[in-house]
């Protein structure tokens, strides 16, 4: 073995261990709690409410209650302002049914 090749196994053991010393500490205890926790909430969530919309609003709430069993290819475009850097933006959804 070469005086070349001893160095760089040398190396590369080092810095493989310095790596699993540095997993290990740092690693840590997965049971450990992160940030802040609550026991005992008595936050709930509301009762769904059925918006009372007439005309165009309860015309586009069927169009969405719709969307979920339907197939459709449909393409949205935009621009974005004139000083921005945005510039246009296309997006496509086909859907048959469950798959999007």
């Amino acid at each position: 073995m070469s005086r070349r090749a001893a160095v760089t196994a040398v190396v590369v053991l080092l810095v493989v261990v310095a790596g699993v010393v540095l997993w290990t500490a740092l690693a840590g205890d997965d049971d450990e709690a992160v940030g802040p926790t609550t026991t005992g909430s008595d936050l709930s969530v509301p009762d769904a409410v059925e918006p009372d919309l007439r005309g165009d609003g309860r015309a586009l709430l069927d169009l969405l209650a719709l969307r979920e069993t339907a197939t459709y290819h449909a393409v949205y475009s935009g621009t974005g302002p004139e000083d921005a850097a945005a510039g246009d933006l296309v997006l496509e959804v086909w859907r048959s049914g469950e798959q999007v």
